[in-house]
């Protein structure tokens, strides 16, 4: 969960990566990191997210075991005050737990 520290719209989220394909070789596409041909992303949400001061954010991201290069995916982004973000995380790990998505 993430802290919204300024209210305002979410219009996405960004990602970077970092792997190892091998011994001595290895990838990362962090800001800080030396620049590669490989960079960050960016993500957009298909709607923009309204977050408000003192919200959190959460977001999980679903890729299909069986799908090898990973092409589909499915993202749940919620956002809201902390206790009912708690409560959304505590009621997934339940699901998850009995083996739904």
């Amino acid at each position: 969960m993430l802290p919204v520290t300024r209210a305002g719209e979410i219009l996405g989220f960004a990602c970077a990566f970092d792997a190892r394909l091998c011994d001595g070789v290895h990838i990362r596409t962090f800001p800080q990191d030396t620049p590669t041909h490989w960079n960050q992303g960016f993500n957009a949400f298909p709607q923009p997210i309204q977050a408000a001061l003192g919200d959190v954010v959460y977001m999980e991201l679903d890729i299909a075991k069986e799908d090898r290069p990973a092409l589909r995916f499915e993202m749940r982004v919620v956002s809201g005050a902390a206790a009912e973000i708690a409560e959304f995380v505590r009621q997934r790990a339940a699901a998850f737990a009995q083996g739904a998505t």
